[in-house]
């Protein structure tokens, strides 16, 4: 399994290898590289990679609740893209990774071959702080429980109705962290 540590996290990539182009295809909130590689089909001309974000899929850890930004998940991704020494690439995401392929394309022009962004699900202003208060809560409820009665506590907190309420394809992702094996 491919995974790399950047500060201090071990993060989860896939990098199908191939001798295309290469286009980091990156996944929304709650979601992971199955997201993206189920988009995301096989091609002779495409070098498919995606990460796992911090605190998503296979990338379990998730360093300090400040850490969740488009801007630290850009960086991460950078830092990627190091580890496989990718000068030029193409960048893109759906929802959540869409945000970062943006703030990533806007940071690192000489890097970006190509930008692609899926279904934005953010607004005009820093979402941030949803994304923190999402995943602390979840953290939050996970403590003490099963995972099935957290999901129900979760479902019912003011931070999942009010990103629900905005956006019900992110309150559907974010519930999918009730799922992974590792909950």
């Amino acid at each position: 399994m491919p995974y790399f540590t950047y500060d201090h996290i071990r993060f989860y990539y896939e990098d199908d290898g191939g001798d295309g182009e290469p286009f980091i295809f990156l996944h929304g909130l709650g979601g992971d590289v199955n997201q993206t590689f189920g988009v995301m089909k096989q091609s002779d001309h495409i070098r498919r990679i995606s990460l796992d974000f911090r605190g998503h899929g296979k990338t379990v850890s998730f360093g300090h609740a400040d850490d969740f930004s488009f801007k630290q998940f850009a960086e991460d991704v950078i830092a990627l893209t190091e580890h496989l020494h990718l000068k030029l690439f193409n960048i893109g995401g759906i929802s959540t990774g869409a945000g970062v392929s943006l703030h990533l394309a806007l940071r690192y022009p000489a890097s970006v071959s190509k930008l692609i962004v899926s279904r934005p699900a953010w607004e005009d202003k820093p979402q941030e702080k949803w994304v923190r208060e999402a995943f602390a809560k979840i953290h939050d409820v996970l403590q003490d429980t099963d995972p099935l009665t957290a999901q129900n506590r979760y479902e019912n907190s003011e931070v999942y109705t009010s990103i629900n309420s905005v956006s019900s394809y992110a309150g559907e992702s974010l519930l999918g962290q009730f799922k992974y094996p590792y909950v």
